[in-house]
């Protein structure tokens, strides 16, 4: 199974280049303070944090069991690697060439190595090779937000990607509140939902269009003026402010929600 951050890698190699391309020089290289980083210094310790990250992650590949994540001086890098100083392209290049490589170990590891133990002095408490991973690219995400706020808000990606019916009838389980449903996926504007209505539908038109596949059992979707007979693998499209519901379902009655 591909791990959720080398999606979100690919992600930012193909949005962030053309945007960092289109700023000024002055602008990606101007200070808010004497001792805060620049734009460009900024991408330049991401450059560092993906070398010092690769590290490991080769590092993990090979574990046994568990293995030592040293830290790094970021302000001494920074400042030793004189990023400021060079082209934004070449600040650029590394950090797309070393996020590349990246992706090339994540994509190749053993799925077992994944529950490999990590300690470091920086941790308080031991993660797992697939937490270091997820850490990698929330930290890559929290600069890119310093880099290119706030528009880049709107491109960050869900790092979850893929749900089993099991899984997420264990959030209904645990997580719902005792509602009828339970949030599984969201990007941007799209969230997908798990849907296990007991006894009566009480649903209200939505504002975004819908998409409903059903899962399990059987009942009757009542959309508008029209009734339909439904069952496993049917699916259904609903668009924004109809009013629509199920009726006359059966006890194993779920199915899948896909608002955009």
């Amino acid at each position: 199974m591909i791990h959720p951050s080398v999606n979100r890698l690919r992600h930012w190699l193909t949005v962030v280049p053309p945007r960092v391309l289109a700023f000024s020089k002055a602008e990606f290289e101007q200070k808010p303070h004497p001792d805060k980083w620049s734009k460009k210094e900024i991408l330049g310790h991401l450059c560092d944090s993906a070398q010092h990250n690769w590290q490991r992650f080769n590092w993990g590949f090979y574990a046994e069991k568990t293995f030592v994540a040293n830290g790094y001086r970021q302000d001494h890098l920074v400042r030793q690697n004189r990023y400021q100083e060079q082209t934004t392209s070449q600040v650029l290049n590394l950090w797309i060439g070393m996020n590349e490589q990246i992706v090339t170990v994540l994509e190749a590891m053993p799925e077992e190595q994944w529950k490999v133990r990590v300690t470091a002095d920086w941790l308080e408490t031991p993660w797992t090779l697939d937490q270091l991973a997820t850490d990698y690219v929330d930290h890559l995400e929290h600069h890119l937000k310093q880099i290119f706020r706030p528009e880049i808000q709107d491109l960050i990606i869900d790092s979850r990607w893929h749900v089993s019916v099991e899984e997420a009838a264990g959030q209904l389980r645990t997580e719902s509140g005792g509602k009828p449903f339970v949030k599984v996926l969201e990007n941007r504007t799209m969230t997908a939902e798990l849907f296990a209505p007991k006894g009566k539908d009480t649903q209200s038109p939505h504002e975004q269009d819908e998409l409903y596949m059903v899962i399990s059992g059987t009942g009757q979707f009542i959309r508008g003026d029209e009734r339909i007979a439904c069952r496993p693998g049917d699916l259904l499209f609903v668009p924004a402010r109809m009013p629509h519901r199920f009726e006359d379902f059966s006890a194993d009655f779920r199915v899948w929600v896909v608002f955009y």
